[in-house]
Order: C-alpha cells, then sequence, then structure tokens
C-alpha cells in the first residue's frame, strides 16, 4: 500500500511539473555551456569602466556603509575627499555587499545572484506563457529565445543592473498576467512592486511598464471601455493609484538621488539626456556603422532581426484578430524605443549593454502575432511540423549566440572563438583588447600590502581615464585621470592638500612628462606594465 501511494505521488509530482523540470534542465544545461568559463572572472571587454563602478558600490556596502549613503573608490566627491555618488536604487549592491560579508569578496558570489535574478526573470516569464497559451513548446521557446542575444548572455551575469532590471520587468509581467486571469489583488500589489523595482534599477526598461499604463487610462474611458470584449484591468480607482505610487516611488528614489550628488558634488552616471540632434554628420556615419558591423551581433542574430522585421509588419494587418491591446503593443512599444533611442542615441554605439532594454520589442511583438496562432490557428500553433522549424532555428541562432559569447568573454585571456564572421571578428578583438592590461591590476593588491600600503592611503592613478577600474582592482582610495592628468595645478594640490602618498602609472611614457616626474618620489614596486611610486612634494 505505501509503495503504491509512492509511486502514485512521483508519478503525480513529475505528471504536474514535467513541464517546468524539462525547462529547469534546459536552463541549466545553456548556463553551463554559457557561463563555465567565467563565472569566477572579474570586469572585461570594453565596458569594464562601469562594471568596476557597480564593483566598487558592492565592496563599501560590505565595509559597512549605509545603504542611503553609496561610496566609491575615487574621491572626486566632498572637495576631492570621499567618493559619495548615487546612480540607480543600490538594493543589488547592497545585497551582493553583504553575501561578500559572508563569503568574500567574490566576482564569483556577484555573478551568482545575478544568475538567480536571470533564471528567476526567465521562469516568471515561462509561466506567464503557459497561463496564457498553456503550450509548453512556445512557452518555453520564446524564454529561451532570449539566450539568442549575446548581450542578454553577457551582461545577465555582469556586474551591471541592465539585466537584472530587464528580468525583474518580466517578473512584473508575470504577475499582470496571472491579475488579468485571476483578478486577485495580491498579484496586482506585486505587479507594482516588481515595476517600481525596474524603475529604480534603470528607468530606460520601464517602455513597457509606460505602455500598460497607457492601456490602464484607455481602459478608464467609459466609451471605450464598455466597447471593450477583453479588459487587462478591472477598471477600479485602486489599480490607478497602485500604478501613481509605483511611479511616485521612482520618482522619490532620483530625487533623493539628485539632492546626494548635489549635496556632495559629485555623480557618476550619466544623468542627462544625449539626443540623436546633438550629432554631427560624422558622428551618425559612425554610430551607424558601429550598430551594423558590431552592435547588431550583439542584439540578435541577422536571422532573428528579419524574422521580428516581418512578424511585426504582419501584425499591423492582424487588427482583427487580436485585443486592443495586443494590436496596439507593437506599434507603441515599437514607438517608445525610438524615443529612447532618439534620447540617448550617441551612447548606442559602443554602449552596448543600452540595448537591453530594447529587447521588449521582440516580446511585443511575437507574443501577440503566436497568440493569434493560438487563437485563430490552433492547428497551426500545434503542428509539429512548425515547432520543428521554430526548434532548429532556435537551435541555430543559440549556437550563433555561444559563439560571440565566448569570444566576448574568452579574448581577455589571449583565446579566440572564430566562429563569427571576420569584420565582427575584428570589431570585437579590437574592444576586447582595449582594456586587457586591466587584469595586471587584480595581482597589485596583494604586493601593495606587502610594501605597506593600507587601503585608505590615496593614490593617483594614471593614466587610467575610468572613475573606478584601477582603484577598485586595487581596493585603493583615490584619483585617476578621468579628470584630466595634465594639469600641473590639480596634480599638486591632490598631493599637498588632498593627502595622494602614491602615484600608480601604467604607461611608462608618462614618467616622460617632466613635471610628473618631479613628483616622483621612490619606485617601490613595479608589476608588468605598472609602476609604484610614492609622491614627492612640489617645489612652490
Amino acid at each position: 500500500m505505501k509503495l503504491t501511494m509512492t509511486n502514485t505521488i512521483k508519478k503525480s509530482f513529475w505528471s504536474t511539473n514535467k513541464a517546468d523540470l524539462i525547462f529547469l534542465l534546459l536552463f541549466a544545461i545553456i548556463a553551463v555551456l554559457f557561463y563555465d568559463s567565467f563565472l569566477t572572472k572579474g570586469p572585461f571587454n570594453n565596458h569594464a569602466w562601469r562594471q568596476t563602478d557597480c564593483l566598487s558600490l558592492a565592496h563599501f556596502y560590505k565595509e559597512g556603509t549605509s545603504f542611503f549613503s553609496p561610496e566609491m573608490h575615487n574621491q572626486l566627491a566632498d572637495g576631492l575627499t570621499t567618493g559619495k555618488s548615487a546612480g540607480e536604487f543600490p538594493i543589488l549592491y547592497y545585497i551582493v555587499g553583504k553575501a561578500w560579508s559572508l563569503t568574500g569578496e567574490s566576482y564569483l558570489t556577484y555573478r551568482l545572484i545575478w544568475l538567480v535574478i536571470m533564471f528567476s526573470g526567465i521562469f516568471a516569464f515561462y509561466k506567464a506563457l503557459r497561463l496564457l497559451w498553456g503550450d509548453w513548446f512556445w512557452s518555453m521557446s520564446l524564454p529561451l529565445l532570449l539566450f539568442c542575444s549575446p548581450l542578454f548572455v553577457a551582461y545577465g551575469v555582469s556586474f551591471l543592473t541592465d539585466a537584472p532590471a530587464f528580468c525583474f520587468a518580466l517578473i512584473s509581467g508575470y504577475f499582470l498576467v496571472r491579475y488579468y486571469r485571476f483578478k486577485k489583488w495580491k498579484h496586482f500589489i506585486w505587479f507594482v512592486f516588481f515595476f517600481t523595482l525596474v524603475g529604480w534599477l534603470k528607468i530606460s526598461s520601464l517602455i513597457g511598464i509606460i505602455f500598460i499604463c497607457g492601456i490602464y487610462i484607455f481602459e478608464m474611458i467609459p466609451p471605450i471601455r464598455s466597447q471593450l470584449k477583453t479588459k487587462l484591468f478591472v477598471g477600479k480607482w485602486k489599480e490607478g493609484l497602485g500604478l501613481f505610487i509605483g511611479f511616485l516611488l521612482i520618482f522619490a528614489w532620483y530625487y533623493y538621488a539628485g539632492r546626494y550628488n548635489l549635496k556632495h558634488g559629485y555623480h557618476y552616471t550619466f544623468n542627462n539626456i544625449f539626443p540623436f540632434s546633438l550629432m554631427s554628420n560624422q558622428d551618425i556615419a559612425d554610430m551607424k556603422l558601429v550598430i551594423w558591423e558590431l552592435t547588431s551581433y550583439q542584439f540578435f542574430g541577422r536571422s532573428i532581426l528579419l524574422l521580428l522585421a516581418l512578424v511585426g509588419i504582419t501584425n499591423l494587418f492582424l487588427w482583427k484578430k487580436m485585443s486592443l491591446t495586443a494590436y496596439l503593443s507593437t506599434p507603441i512599444i515599437l514607438i517608445g524605443c525610438c524615443v529612447y533611442f532618439y534620447l540617448w542615441a550617441p551612447l548606442l554605439g559602443v554602449h552596448d549593454y543600452y540595448w537591453i532594454a530594447l529587447l521588449i520589442i521582440t516580446l511585443a511583438i511575437l507574443i501577440p502575432f503566436i497568440n493569434v496562432l493560438n487563437v485563430h490557428h490552433n492547428k497551426i500553433f500545434r503542428h509539429w511540423i512548425l515547432k520543428s522549424v521554430f526548434a532548429l532555428f532556435l537551435v541555430y541562432n543559440l549556437i550563433d549566440s555561444y559563439h560571440i559569447t565566448k569570444f566576448r568573454t574568452l579574448a581577455r585571456n589571449g583565446d579566440e572563438v572564430k566562429a563569427i564572421n571576420e569584420i565582427l571578428f575584428i570589431k570585437m578583438e579590437a574592444l576586447n583588447g582595449a582594456y586587457a592590461h586591466i587584469i595586471h591590476f587584480e595581482d597589485l593588491q596583494p604586493m601593495m600590502r606587502a610594501k605597506g600600503i593600507s587601503p585608505n592611503d590615496k593614490v593617483i592613478s594614471i593614466p587610467d581615464p575610468s572613475f573606478s577600474i584601477s582603484l577598485y582592482l586595487m581596493n585603493q582610495k583615490g584619483w585617476t585621470a578621468s579628470r584630466g592628468f595634465e594639469d600641473e595645478g590639480y596634480l599638486a594640490h591632490l598631493i599637498k592638500e588632498k593627502g595622494a602618498k602614491y602615484f600608480v602609472i601604467n604607461n611608462s611614457e608618462v614618467i616622460k612628462n617632466e613635471f610628473i616626474a618631479s613628483l616622483l618620489g621612490e619606485r617601490i614596486l613595479k608589476h608588468h606594465e605598472v609602476e609604484v611610486f610614492k609622491t614627492k612634494v612640489p617645489l612652490d
């Protein structure tokens, strides 16, 4: 009797959760294949600049910094005496910092936390589609399609908040679907909570949420509401209040961050728009070339971009078969993406992580189209031939994404994965090599401690143009060349008035500058191209 009951329970568990377990297995296989080579690695590629900003913030939370007083290694705030500066809501940096206080400062810990967030977002997306369609194949295929974007893969476990923000947007979408299906208030509250978190982490990832808010306003207009057969919202005032509170909380954080930065006199993020209209003809030509030859391949392969274009156009002719919400999603979210592109166009060339927010257009195009197949052409929707073709299409693009991701993540060690077109290979090789030298700074920290240099001994690290790369990797407070290093008065001021004790120089050409050479005291260590000198107080 017990054996029969046990077998029944096992059978019931498997039959009930089979699709979920298969999805979990597929995610695990893809994660191992894509991430096995760099989960323990530090910042790399041409965006090490921004990655080390995030790492620096997490480091100081590990050291005990107050949640509402984020701080970095560079000392550009409070008259060049502190690193206090705020950008996105620092909850994830705070979590990493507290985790580091238990595990020690570890890239693996940081990346694993990001991986958990990624899985949560992808799994929530899958579960939302299961609620809508019931079909396990299509519910799995669209979430797995995101792995066909090398940008999403690489930044999914990076140190930036762009991919986590997108994943939290997927989770908010899951709760919205549950609210649409079951009309339970708790689901709406969770939807508001997660979209607030999205806005706190990366306000540019609110494109889809803003569209949803527009649908609420649209549905609340009495003449329109009475004509709608399918409604996303119940139509109560407290739904509007919940949406308003979410945006109010987002505004509250950025207002606080702005005041905090104003108080301390420094900000490390781009806090203003950089519209397309500011670009010269040459800037536009350069941006187009970078996007066509480099960034577009990082976003999605050519075959997926073609699919999105064809399906997007097709959606415009399916208005009779779609709900108003579904029909409007493609053009309105596309317009939102275009506005986003216009406002930050100069940054969308080599700053490829800005494109993660634009992944929403993939969902806005494919979900309404597949839903039409499910509702109006169910035999095609469930036919094994269509599923087989799409599965092969998915595998092909996963392989393509795998090769590009491997090149991004292995190239700094001299390895090459050249299963990509030659122009893309050359472009990526140049970007990967731009910051290859930073690996030497990772070895420098124990050497500096052995020489009696403490983390609070302030250094001038040149010619590092970033805010944090060398400072974070050495774990030293101080200044970089982010404000230039050719101003003799500025360097002299750092030494005489701000307590700069050491120069860290990673380019021997810098030493040929007579004034800088006059500020160099005893050289106390050399590691590859990096040299550390005591500072010498300049003569008046």
